[in-house]
């Protein structure tokens, strides 16, 4: 259970170049960005959502017809856009202590996540977990994670590493050769968590450009940053962009879904909700505005694919809904 005031962010750094590779993909990340709420050139906030990280994933794999985009976009994704706690893998002495650092310090680029090293049997486990249970688009964010740690691992160690093995929780979608080609290893899916496992030996290599002096300045930073770390998101942006994945699933957005995610009851939900003077109905409006907004400008979508984007289950119903809010009808808004 999470607290309902810290719903999980993760830099917006970790969407630097998400363009470039969707679009060489043939993708339209125009598309994928309306249909997550996110502008043209996302970026510009210093954090988001990690629900709508993970959406965005799920969309670009979606729109490029690509079941394992994550693993493209980790592969060529450079660490050091995280800020600190991927700076550490360029000036570190070792493998191994850049990695418990990057463990220990990852709440400073993205939080309600757990990521462990443990060694048993002169083998190294390195897993990765989202602990926010209001983000369930999980399996790209798993991919374009561990294709990361895995790059920055064999990059650090050099071209003689081989990973033992990479486990993740989802399961193949008649893809696992795919898996078992990018890591060139074998793959296990459907594991009670997601991890890289490699030999233990490889943590005491030395990393080319280690800088001492430039590495105690980074931790003495990244601890500053985990002392005073503190939920970046308030609570009424925190369920709107849960209602953004609720609509990119198709699932129902109803405030006891969202209470059930939260871990409490609808009734203490109400409360919550009372309290900071907003009203879940009016949530799910305007977010539905939002996105209806977004995909009508940036994207030529025909309106009845909007509409059941949103959530509506006829287009007269959206058409209905939008001319409320904004007194013109979909396609006069998307003409003007």
């Amino acid at each position: 259970m999470i607290s309902p005031h810290h719903f999980g962010t993760i830099t917006s750094g970790a969407i630097d170049g998400l363009t470039s590779i969707i679009r060489s993909k043939g993708g339209r990340p125009e598309e994928v960005y309306a249909r997550i709420g996110l502008p043209p050139e996302p970026g510009g906030a210093e954090v988001l959502p990690l629900a709508s990280f993970t959406a965005t994933l799920e969309a670009a794999a979606a729109d490029t017809g690509s079941t394992t985009f994550g693993l493209d976009y980790g592969r060529v994704f450079d660490i050091r856009r995280l800020g600190g706690v991927g700076e550490v893998f360029h000036c570190d002495l070792t493998v191994g202590g850049a990695l418990q650092k990057f463990c220990r310090y990852l709440p400073t680029a993205q939080d309600n996540t757990r990521v462990r090293l443990e060694v048993s049997d002169d083998l190294a486990r390195l897993s990765y977990e989202i602990e926010d249970p209001t983000v369930h688009e999980r399996a790209q964010d798993a991919n374009f994670t561990l294709a990361l740690q895995h790059h920055v691992v064999a990059w650090l160690a050099g071209p003689r590493f081989r990973a033992t093995l990479v486990e993740f929780r989802h399961q193949p979608q008649d893809d696992a050769p795919d898996y078992r080609h990018h890591f060139d290893c074998p793959v296990r899916f459907g594991a009670r968590e997601n991890a890289l496992l490699f030999p233990a030996h490889w943590l005491d290599a030395v990393i080319p450009t280690a800088d001492p002096g430039r590495c105690r300045r980074v931790e003495d930073d990244l601890s500053g940053r985990l002392a005073h770390h503190t939920a970046r998101i308030d609570f009424v942006a925190g369920i709107e962009a849960w209602i953004v994945e609720a609509l990119h699933r198709g699932t129902p957005v109803e405030l006891v879904g969202l209470a059930a995610d939260l871990g409490m009851s609808p009734r203490t939900l109400q409360r919550k909700l009372d309290a900071a003077g907003v009203a879940f109905a009016d949530l799910r409006n305007r977010v539905r505005l939002r996105l209806a907004r977004a995909m009508l400008t940036e994207t030529r979508m025909p309106v009845t694919q909007i509409a059941l984007h949103l959530g509506y289950s006829e287009t007269s119903a959206f058409t209905r809904a939008f001319k409320a809010m904004t007194g013109r009808s979909p396609a006069a808004f998307r003409a003007a």
